[in-house]
C-alpha cells in the first residue's frame, strides 16, 4: 500500500471533518460555550424570539400557567376515557405577542431521557385537557398581533421508565426552553 496515499486520504477526511465542523475542538467549544436552555416553571414567565417555518421572527412572552399530569383523560370522540401510554403532561400556556410583527404561537416537544435519548412527542389528536380544566388548544388562535396573547394547552404522552424532561421548541424547530414535569427532571442533562 502507497504509505503517501493513506496518509493522503487521513488529511482529506481530516480537512472535510474541520470544514463540516464535525469533531473540531471550535465544534466542542461553541457547544459548551451556549447557554443552558432556560427551564420554564409553573406560574413563570419568559421572554423568548420564535421563529416559524418561513424564519420570519417575533417576540412573545411565554408563561406557563399551569402544568397537571394525568394517566388518563377524557377522548370526547369517543365519549370515555383514555389512558396515555405513559404518562400524559398538560401544560398551559398564555402566548403573548411582545414584539412589534406579527407571532406564532405554534410549537413541538421532544423528550430527553436520563440516558440523553431524545424522542418527538408528536400530536395527540381527540382528546385534549380541556377535561382538566384547561385552555381547550383546539380551538385558539396561534398567531398573536403585537400586545395581544393566547391561552393554549399542549398535550404530551411521555413514557414513565426513567426521568425525562420536554424540550419546547418553535415553529421553526429552534430550542426555547425546558420543563420539568416531575421532582427528577430537573436532574436531566439537555446537551443541545
Amino acid at each position: 500500500m502507497n504509505k503517501f496515499a493513506h496518509a493522503s486520504g487521513a488529511a482529506a477526511a481530516c480537512v472535510l471533518l474541520v470544514l463540516l465542523g464535525c469533531g473540531t475542538e471550535n465544534e466542542a467549544s461553541r457547544k459548551a460555550n451556549q447557554p443552558a436552555l432556560p427551564t420554564l416553571g409553573e406560574g413563570k414567565s419568559l421572554t423568548v424570539e420564535v421563529s416559524d417555518v418561513t424564519g420570519s421572527i417575533a417576540r412573545e412572552e411565554f408563561t406557563l400557567t399551569e402544568l397537571k399530569t394525568t394517566e388518563s383523560l377524557y377522548d370526547e370522540t369517543f365519549e370515555q376515557a383514555q389512558p396515555a401510554e405513559g404518562k400524559f403532561v398538560c401544560a398551559e400556556f398564555k402566548i403573548k405577542n411582545v414584539g412589534s410583527t406579527e407571532g406564532d404561537s405554534t410549537t413541538t416537544g421532544k423528550r430527553v431521557g436520563a440516558d440523553g435519548k431524545v424522542q418527538d412527542l408528536g400530536f395527540i389528536v381527540g382528546i385534549s385537557c380541556r377535561s382538566l380544566g384547561m385552555a381547550d388548544s383546539l380551538h385558539s388562535p396561534s398567531n398573536p398581533k403585537a400586545g395581544q396573547y393566547v391561552m393554549t394547552s399542549v398535550l404530551y404522552d411521555v413514557p414513565t421508565q426513567q426521568p425525562g424532561a420536554i424540550v419546547v421548541s418553535d415553529g421553526g424547530d429552534s430550542q426555547l426552553f425546558r420543563i420539568n414535569y416531575a421532582p427528577e427532571s430537573a436532574r436531566v442533562k439537555i446537551t443541545e
